[in-house]
């Protein structure tokens, strides 16, 4: 009985192992990522996918809101601020698209959906993301 259960318990390590290797894979061939932000607490968390579509460094936590507003092209920020702060605030599945410049020859656009969480009383606690980067644009 107990081989059996350690079998049961090892496959079950695998069949955790090849889905998460699918998931990171389907990631990078769509070119998404996704998060989680709690907003009673603070704590957010970025799958591996966020952390290569936006290059922030995956061995830290993942960026404030602020610095992922500066993340972002200036034109585009006031949008993508007031976005996240409509959601949050009214509870609204929604999506944005933005977009980013990394070097002086290239925007990429992205488009980011949101689909907001709440507690009993219709209040948003958590935000979940997807991050979807669409194209490089040659400026």
């Amino acid at each position: 009985m107990e081989t059996q259960r350690n079998t049961c318990q090892k496959n079950s390590c695998h069949s955790r192992d090849i889905r998460d290797s699918r998931y990171m894979r389907a990631e990078s061939l769509a070119n998404f990522g996704f998060f989680e932000v709690d907003l009673l607490s603070g704590w957010s968390y970025w799958s591996p996918g966020m952390y290569r579509i936006t290059g922030f460094d995956n061995e830290t936590p993942p960026p404030s809101m602020e610095n992922l507003v500066d993340w972002v092209l200036p034109a585009d920020q006031r949008n993508f601020r007031l976005f996240f702060e409509e959601v949050s605030q009214e509870g609204n599945i929604g999506f944005l698209e933005f977009r980013h410049q990394e070097r002086a020859d290239s925007v990429t656009s992205f488009e980011v959906h949101l689909e907001p969480e709440t507690d009993d009383e219709g209040s948003v606690i958590r935000l979940f993301g997807i991050l979807q980067e669409m194209s490089p644009d040659k400026v």
